[in-house]
């Protein structure tokens, strides 16, 4: 069977959980304690949450066609750093994404451009991708390896929701395409709670 088009059902689940984790935090962040004197620019802000990638992959010397596909899921840790207020910042995310027999540990660095439109920021970012793949089981032996490192560039948009100056809630899809390895093109998606500070 392939492995792109198993169910998995524990990714459903992880994601519930994700959300439900983002908007306790969201809600935490908006109570009475924490709606003090916020105003004014945060230089740097924390991002945890759900992520998901759809891959296609190249043709591997153990597979008879192309076109191969594989979704793994995961979560992500990110730090944002306000390059330019309002205009520029540098963000560097940690995602880790599984499947029965990979586990992906990209390395992702973006300048992200904000448009702050109130209480919401739609935005757009770029950047590399530095991922190191380790593969287990069946995968191992079909790709004869057991760590594969690549190198990717790709483009992000997305949107936060400020629910306070410190709390928000990040939606974004992206899309990256790897030099080398198995895996050529990237479609990611992520949900994550962000803590200004």
């Amino acid at each position: 069977m392939d492995r792109g088009t198993e169910k998995r059902p524990r990714g459903t689940v992880f994601f519930a959980l994700c959300l439900h984790c983002a908007l306790l935090a969201a809600v935490w962040g908006a109570g009475p304690a924490h709606a003090e004197a916020e105003e004014g620019n945060r230089p740097n802000a924390l991002e945890l949450g759900f992520t998901h990638t759809f891959q296609l992959l190249r043709t591997s010397p153990s597979e008879a066609e192309a076109g191969r596909s594989e979704n793994l899921w995961g979560f992500v840790i990110a730090y944002e750093r306000v390059l330019i207020p309002d205009r520029l910042a540098l963000v560097i995310a940690k995602p880790f994404h599984f499947t029965k027999d990979r586990f992906d540990s990209p390395l992702d660095i973006f300048l992200k451009v904000p448009f702050p439109k109130g209480r919401w920021e739609p935005y757009v970012a770029a950047g590399f991708s530095g991922n190191a793949r380790f593969f287990s089981g069946e995968l191992e032996q079909e790709e004869g390896r057991r760590v594969e490192y690549t190198f990717g560039v790709g483009a992000i948009a997305g949107c936060v929701y400020r629910f306070t100056p410190r709390w928000g809630l990040s939606l974004e899809v992206g899309y990256l395409y790897f030099v080398n390895g198995l895996t050529q093109h990237g479609f990611v998606d992520a949900l994550s709670a962000v803590w200004s500070y």
